[in-house]
């Protein structure tokens, strides 16, 4: 048994004796490295070609890695040491966004130096995205609008703190001027009140060779304030044909400033101290116009205007006569119907066509409504059926308000 063991053992020997001998690397006692890269910050879009490694005790020949280290993870370059030199090719890698890069240098999974770079933004090539609102406001400085914007450099980086951003304001009717504002977490605004003029506020902003497009708010009249309603032209009788023209003056703010064009207006009618009719109306040059058609019968309006629950304007009485001179009408037994007409105006015309004409039939308690409308001063009220019977029958013809009445036998 020990001689096998012995023999086994020689064997072993001989094995490991054939071949050319080699040198044997080891790195458990490693020497020192320095990346020979001093500098601390670039511009966002440098270069950096190569970076150089100097080392002191370590084997030629040891593979070194460089890690490149930023926010959205590491990459991994290799290069081989050569008396006590290595290179590492950069040209591959961008350096456009703002940030911490560290190059972290190891061998053997051990760190042998670290040097961190900071990138910083392009402070000459700027581009600013703007936001602006409201962008109408009020006049007399009730209302603000702010102007907010985002500046970056051309690779989309936020801008250093504290960088100076101008803007340019001009007010409706003033000259312009500058205020400078500085960045603070990529954004900087300013916030403007309209003053007592209408008109456009344009601003304006830049940095360094970045600007924006120019913004423009509107700022709009106020409220309407009091004011006075007049009639430009009406018919004073009452035909359903003919109309009032009714008009605000010029409807102005608490500043003085025409209203907008488009701000709504109230016209309300009243008879026997009850509005009867409203109707609307919309500005165009802070003046509103209404057009009220005629009363079908003799009444009295109270026509007033108002653009809010609070301001309301003067009155003004119309008052309407009846439009019709006369009326007739008569019975013809032949053809068993009441012919009405000619039914006149004030102005000795027939009148208007499809005036309303109205005809009551009573025979003691009963009573039957006829209605038919006015063609060329005339109509027929055709009396058919069983209900128009023998006896005597009280007429009552209405027209415009007016009232005629005949007695009626039939036989």
């Amino acid at each position: 048994m020990i001689r096998y063991l012995y023999i086994s053992i020689l064997f072993a020997v001989l094995l490991l004796s054939c071949g050319d001998k080699e040198p044997i690397k080891t790195t458990n006692q490693f020497g020192s490295a320095e990346i020979l890269f001093d500098k601390e910050n670039i511009k966002a879009g440098d270069k950096i070609n190569i970076i150089d490694v100097k080392t002191d005790g370590i084997v030629d020949g040891e593979e070194l890695n460089l890690l490149v280290s930023n926010k959205w993870g590491v990459k991994v370059l290799t290069s081989q040491l050569k008396n006590d030199k290595a290179s590492f090719d950069l040209l591959e890698l961008d350096f456009q966004e703002r940030g911490e890069i560290e190059f972290i240098l190891t061998a053997e999974q051990k760190v042998l130096d670290r040097h961190k770079l900071e990138i910083l933004p392009l402070s000459g090539d700027s581009l600013i995205e703007s936001f602006l609102g409201p962008k109408t406001i009020f006049v007399g400085g009730e209302e603000k609008t702010m102007l907010t914007n985002v500046t970056t450099d051309k690779y989309g980086n936020p801008i250093l703190d504290g960088s100076k951003v101008n803007y340019s304001i001009r007010f409706p009717g003033e000259k312009s001027y500058t205020r400078e504002v500085e960045a603070d977490h990529l954004v900087s605004f300013i916030q403007l009140k309209s003053k007592e003029e209408i008109g456009k506020i344009i601003i304006g902003a830049n940095c360094d060779k970045g600007s924006i497009r120019e913004q423009e708010i509107r700022v709009i009249p106020g409220y309407p304030t009091k004011f006075r309603v007049e009639v430009v032209e009406w018919f004073p009788y009452a035909d359903s044909r003919q109309t009032v023209w009714i008009r605000t003056d010029v409807i102005r703010d608490s500043f003085g400033n025409v209203i907008a064009d488009g701000t709504m207006v109230s016209f309300m009618v009243k008879a026997n101290s009850k509005i009867i009719n409203e109707y609307k109306s919309f500005t165009v040059g802070g003046i509103a116009n209404v057009y009220l058609e005629n009363p079908p019968t003799e009444t009295s309006w109270e026509v007033f205007a108002q653009s809010d629950n609070e301001n309301r304007s003067n009155s003004i009485k119309l008052d309407f006569e009846s439009n019709i001179e006369s009326i007739a009408f008569d019975y013809d037994r032949r053809k068993h119907s009441v012919f009405v007409g000619p039914i006149t105006s004030k102005l000795g015309q027939f009148v208007n066509d499809g005036t309303e004409v109205s005809l009551i039939i009573s025979k003691g308690e009963s009573e039957i409504l006829l209605e038919n409308e006015a063609l060329d001063g005339f109509c027929e009220f055709k009396l058919r059926g069983n209900k128009f019977v023998q006896g005597t029958y009280a007429l009552a013809l209405e027209v415009g308000g007016e009232r005629s009445t005949k007695r009626l036998v039939i036989r």
